[in-house]
């Protein structure tokens, strides 16, 4: 076996594998640092779950042993989002530069993660060994991380989770909030401020989605009224960007770093000896759009994309209560350093859950797409499909009902506050008196 050997395609060696794996796993290092290596194997292990990056798993055989010893690496890149958009409708117009130096941009945001903070955060987060800038036209990078692949598996996002799951989830997220809530904020404050400008793009491509989505569901009658009384709140850029990156300072809550890409394919679940997931994870994989943020973000990603409409229903009667005694815990019992209220993480929520409903369809488009070639049987095919469509549906009903009760104010003080505005200018915004209309 040569060492200057390509692994897998990529623009990474057999060599520059084992100098990190020398030089940075300690496991590796004590077991088999001293042996001889015969080659190294590859495969990607993603299987229809990634967006942005092959995830290799690249094996190496020693030398006289049996013994072998995995790791992973991670390349970003273009290829996996084209390939999907093939399958979705025979185009490739979503790979364009604007999207090429998104990746890019998550890419050094993961790997300044890794170096910066993934040390402080008490997260579980894969070991991460060594990370390679990606330079556009000139470099492929990677992140080289240990190889959880046996100890851990995700499910597909047509598939859903139960309410222990859900409990261990929000243990993990006050875990993580109170380490952010007690760090030097000079090390995070500030460095990880989201990309409004982008978040805006991936809603100017909404709604064609929506339209292709319409094409071929076959419950779309029952979606259509849905998409049209939401459709002008969907395409509101002030209201988006306030749901996203503003309303958490309006209701004076501390912000701590979020995961922002919560969902089945980036949560590791531990299994047990007979390989079956059981309800602890073991990881929470991809911080590429990892930002400052919300406290509610990743719950509300959580659980409008892991739990079907039951789960989920029933775990928005306890989660917030639930977050705050966890937190609380974190925090030795001391209320005065729980920097939020139940009643400031519910409405943190809503509007979390209000940005991810918009998204459920593009979801459920992308991720069909991406493991349908893999089920072989059409029945299973079509239960996927409809399990999707109906956690799509599900949210959009709920969404309905919150914007008829809970978040009816913040559609009156939007219509107010444009009134004012409008007075100034002589004149109305139309399109604030319909949504206040439709909320009645």
């Amino acid at each position: 076996m040569s060492g200057k050997e390509l692994i897998d395609g990529c623009s990474f060696s057999v060599e520059w594998l084992l100098k990190s794996l020398k030089e940075n796993d300690k496991e590796f290092q004590q077991k088999f640092g001293k042996k001889n290596v015969k080659e190294v194997t590859a495969y990607d292990i993603s299987d229809g779950r990634g967006v942005a990056s092959v995830v290799l798993r690249c094996t190496i055989h020693f030398i006289d042993s049996n013994e072998t010893y995995s790791t992973i690496l991670k390349v970003p890149g273009m290829e996996v989002i084209k390939q999907v958009q093939l399958k979705m409708n025979g185009k490739t117009d979503l790979v364009n530069d604007i999207l090429t130096q998104r990746f890019n941009d998550a890419h050094q945001r993961e790997c300044k993660f890794y170096n910066e903070i993934a040390s402080f955060l008490n997260a579980p987060i894969p070991k991460v060994y060594k990370t390679e800038d990606w330079i556009l036209n000139e470099k492929e990078g990677c992140i080289h991380m240990e190889d959880l692949s046996q100890k851990g598996k995700t499910i597909s996002y047509f598939e859903t989770i139960n309410l222990t799951q859900v409990k261990n989830f929000i243990q993990h997220l006050a875990k993580m909030h109170k380490s952010i809530l007690s760090a030097d904020p000079k090390i995070w404050k500030g460095k990880f401020v989201e990309n409004a400008e982008f978040f805006m793009y991936y809603f100017d491509i909404l709604e064609e989605q929506n339209v292709e989505f319409l094409k071929i569901c076959s419950r779309r009658e029952e979606f259509r009224p849905l998409f049209e009384k939401f459709r002008k709140l969907r395409t509101n850029k002030d209201f988006l960007l306030y749901a996203q990156t503003q309303y958490f300072h309006d209701l004076k809550m501390p912000t701590v770093i979020v995961h922002n890409d919560i969902h089945a394919g980036n949560i590791l679940w531990k299994v047990n000896s007979n390989g079956d997931i059981e309800n602890e994870i073991e990881a929470l994989l991809d911080w590429q759009l990892m930002h400052e943020g919300s406290p509610m973000t990743d719950l509300s990603r959580f659980l409008t994309h892991l739990p079907n409409a039951v789960v989920r229903r029933q775990s928005e009667v306890f989660a917030f209560d639930f977050y705050y005694q966890c937190l609380t815990k974190e925090f030795e019992g001391d209320l005065s350093k729980v920097p939020f209220t139940v009643e400031q993480l519910r409405k943190g929520y809503y509007y979390g859950f209000t940005i991810q409903t918009f998204f459920t369809v593009p979801m459920v488009m992308f991720f069909f797409a991406a493991i349908k070639d893999k089920i072989k049987c059409e029945n299973v095919q079509k239960a996927f499909f409809d399990n999707g469509i109906q956690k799509a549906l599900d949210a959009y009903k709920d969404l309905d009902r919150i914007y008829n009760g809970e978040m009816k104010d913040v559609l009156k003080n939007m219509f107010e506050t444009e009134t004012k505005k409008s007075n100034r200018k002589k004149r109305v915004s139309p399109y604030c008196k319909n949504i206040y209309k439709n909320a009645q």
